[in-house]
């Protein structure tokens, strides 16, 4: 189960922002006082660890413990979620966005439920998910559903403190975002080999090892597999690369990959070392990316895209989805922050390309993922 995971890496993030706190505040003149953390678990290797935090990091690590905000808020669900494929400005996107703002709450809440076992927070978080258990309809679109993944951390968190039925309904509307995804997918379709079938298969990956639905883990993992060898190159290069002409939308297909690598490796499955039989492999396609995060290469992005919403978004005259401007080396920043997990070695890179004077942990992810190692 993911729940241990996230548990672990709350717990671990609300003690260094407290020790952070507590030694900021007898010295506030050493802006990177080092702080001792240790952890023992079933999940982790018994270990110490010394974090040094800067007041940016941990600035951004106490929003996430910030869960007394929500309590004071009501739910904002929306029936359907409209972002994918739509300019950014446009009615239904902010609408959507805004909504969509009720997931993080729902993960700040399971933190906040994880560090004090206080039922409240619980509470609050059966409230959010109620709400758009009732509300939401699966749309269809993994772009679009991917913007509640950290709903679905913040639930696998509590969920064992739902009654049967309440629990059920949740279920069921989980369930049915990730059946929903499936049945709606073109097998035949580019849909099925690019970034959109990527972020479907990390919904569904989360989603399956939430409720332990081993029919869904079993199409996560075999899909997964299949994604490798149609996205992803012998090259490295991927499909969505060509497709878009935009290193873009190659670390955009990566970023789900790697998560679900992540998850499976924590439950029993090697996905990360997979190589198809066609010889492409996750590894491939990180190398490939390597030369344009260092800065070493760079790329013209959007110049050949065969999308037409690339050609729309252009013409409406956002910046960054202009012809011939240049991938920008922090644009893999994520990438290669979800592959430090399996390559500790990156982290200088990471750090560079975060933009933070942070000396290990520019935000949180990187916290959660030590606490894996």
């Amino acid at each position: 189960m993911i729940k241990t995971i996230y548990i672990i890496v709350f717990i671990l993030a609300f003690f260094v922002v407290i020790l952070y706190a507590i030694n900021y505040l007898r010295n506030p003149s050493k802006k990177n006082s080092a702080s001792p953390l240790s952890s023992q678990t079933s999940q982790m290797n018994q270990s110490k660890y010394y974090i040094a935090l800067d007041q940016k990091s941990a600035a951004k690590l106490k929003q996430i413990i910030q869960a007394n905000k929500a309590l004071n808020q009501t739910p904002n669900p929306i029936s359907e979620i409209q972002s994918s494929k739509v300019l950014k400005g446009e009615a239904v996107k902010t609408q959507s966005l805004q909504s969509v703002k009720d997931a993080d709450k729902v993960y700040a809440l399971g933190f906040a439920y994880a560090v004090s076992g206080d039922a409240k927070y619980a509470d609050k978080i059966q409230e959010f998910m109620l709400a758009w258990a009732k509300t939401n309809k699966p749309s269809g679109d993994p772009i679009n559903t991917r913007l509640l993944e950290p709903m679905y951390m913040g639930y696998d968190i509590v969920r064992d403190t739902f009654d049967g039925e309440d629990k059920n309904i949740v279920d069921t509307w989980l369930n049915n975002s990730a059946q929903t995804l499936i049945d709606a997918i073109n097998p035949k379709g580019t849909a099925a080999r690019n970034n959109h079938n990527s972020h479907l298969l990390n919904v569904v990956t989360m989603v399956a090892f939430t409720a332990g639905d081993q029919k869904l883990i079993d199409y996560a993992v075999s899909g997964y597999k299949r994604q490798i060898e149609v996205d992803l190159n012998p090259d490295g290069s991927s499909f969505d690369f060509h497709q878009r002409d935009a290193l873009y939308y190659h670390v955009f297909t990566l970023e789900p990959l790697l998560n679900i690598a992540r998850i499976g490796q924590l439950n029993g499955f090697d996905l990360f070392h997979y190589e198809s039989p066609t010889g492409s492999s996750l590894q491939k396609s990180i190398d490939f990316l390597m030369p344009y995060a260092t800065g070493e290469k760079t790329h013209e992005e959007w110049v050949n895209s065969t999308a037409p919403f690339d050609k729309e978004r252009a013409k409406a005259g956002l910046a960054e989805f202009q012809p011939g401007v240049l991938f920008q080396p922090d644009q893999a920043y994520e990438s290669l922050e979800l592959y430090y997990y399996f390559n500790q070695d990156i982290l200088p890179l990471v750090l560079k390309l975060s933009g933070s004077d942070a000396k290990k942990y520019p935000d949180f992810t990187l916290v959660y993922i030590d606490s894996l190692l």
